[in-house]
């Protein structure tokens, strides 16, 4: 058997095995719970990192926020970890690491020490992981966590997830059985339909809590980079931020594919400049060794010639989530294939150029009624005039983007709040 084929059979056994366990622990009674203050518990996207996606750190620092605006400054917050990395990253954020996750026995564990802790509030964060196309397990045990919080008596909800078109099989059998006291909202509109159809369940619509960040005030080295936009635009040229990912294509292709995508983008970024004046932010958002965005922009960065780098300016490492939200209102729009940076320029008024993949940007692009040639698939951004011909449409045709998106940023930004209008007080 191959090496492939052993992990994926190995990865059905542990699927099957935390579905028996969940089954088994389900029919244990209820622990008492005594009356206690407020006390969040987050399930977050990535136990193992926790912050090294600015997209996750994003979704938790605006429910922090959230949750000292309700509960007051010292509300007690914990967080589920998995490693010391994670729980120092934690501390960092203010708060408690949970250190129950991974391991076959995760059911029991995590019903034992619920009881110990008594929080009061479940806040899953489930961003893209809850399809399983990342890792059926994890999607699992973060609807297990969900299902035994609603079931310990805690006010437990997602935070808003996005569902591909063709979910595990085993996470549709896990939302089917969720306990109905866990309230499910999707994040978008299309991923909210597929949830109906696939589960049977009602879920509510609402939008990514990161649009509930505040930006921050700018640090170096991301202070330097607005002087740099600033000065580009009052010479009357357009700033673009940029960056793609390895994700963007199969894991098999990803290396190839990556590459493609760098030479395409370096002859776009030429043939674009000999007919538009646009400058590039090239703008890291994640750090995380393999899925991160810095070896795809050294990639690139390597093929620019002398010309296209004085119209570039490259951050080498992803600043603070609250921080690229300050930065994503400066710039003009982006080309990116990361969720949470699209989702922090639109949270800023300003429009993108999504590299697509897995169906997940055309439900954030409905919520602003934005036109569907805006989504760029991977397959034809590796083509070079295909990806010119949009870019050079996209900068012709920014007034208008932004202005729709100014429109339809305040009921987007109601819809965010919806996700936590029964949560809170």
């Amino acid at each position: 058997m191959t090496p492939s084929r052993l992990r994926r059979a190995a990865g059905a056994v542990h699927q099957a095995l935390l579905l028996l366990q969940w089954q088994l622990v389900r029919r244990l009674p209820a622990p008492r719970r005594a009356p206690r203050a407020e006390a969040v518990l987050v399930i977050p996207a990535d136990a193992e990192v926790l912050t090294g996606s600015k997209g996750d750190e994003a979704m938790l620092l605006a429910a922090r926020a959230m949750a000292r605006s309700a509960f007051g400054p010292e509300v007690r917050l914990l967080v589920a970890c998995s490693t010391p990395a994670a729980d120092a990253r934690a501390h960092a954020a203010g708060f408690e690491p949970w250190r129950v996750w991974g391991g076959l026995a995760m059911p029991l564990a995590f019903r034992r020490l619920l009881a110990a802790a008594r929080p009061t509030r479940g806040w899953v964060m489930g961003a893209d992981l809850l399809d399983g196309h990342y890792s059926p397990v994890t999607a699992l045990r973060m609807i297990i966590a969900a299902d035994l919080m609603a079931r310990a008596g805690l006010a437990t909800r997602f935070l808003g997830f996005s569902l591909n078109e063709q979910p595990a099989r085993s996470v549709c059998l896990a939302f089917r059985a969720l306990d109905p006291r866990a309230a499910v909202q999707l994040r978008d509109p299309v991923s909210c339909e597929r949830f109906g159809r696939v589960t049977g369940r009602p879920a509510r619509l609402v939008a990514d809590t990161a649009f509930l960040l505040p930006p921050a005030p700018l640090e170096e080295p991301a202070a330097a980079a607005r002087r740099w936009v600033r000065a580009q635009r009052a010479q009357g040229r357009r700033v673009l931020a940029l960056n793609a990912h390895p994700m963007l294509f199969p894991a098999a292709e990803a290396a190839a594919g990556a590459a493609a995508l760098a030479d395409a983008l370096q002859a776009a970024m030429h043939d674009v400049a000999a007919r538009r004046p646009v400058s590039w932010l090239l703008l890291p958002h994640d750090e995380r060794a393999g899925a991160g965005d810095l070896a795809w922009l050294d990639l690139l960065h390597a093929r620019l010639d002398d010309g296209q780098r004085a119209f570039c300016h490259r951050l080498l490492a992803p600043p603070a989530a609250d921080q690229i939200k300050a930065l994503a209102g400066e710039v003009d729009g982006a080309l990116t294939g990361r969720m949470h940076l699209a989702i922090a320029l639109l949270g800023q008024g300003r429009p993108v150029l999504a590299l697509a993949y897995q169906g997940k940007f055309a439900g954030l692009l409905r919520h602003f009624a934005l036109p569907d040639w805006l989504l760029l698939e991977p397959a034809q951004a590796v083509d070079a005039a295909v990806l010119t011909g949009r870019l050079v449409r996209f900068v012709d045709e920014l007034p208008t983007l932004t202005e729709q998106v100014g429109l339809r940023l305040p009921a987007v930004l109601a819809r965010a709040r919806l996700t936590f209008a029964e949560a809170l007080p």
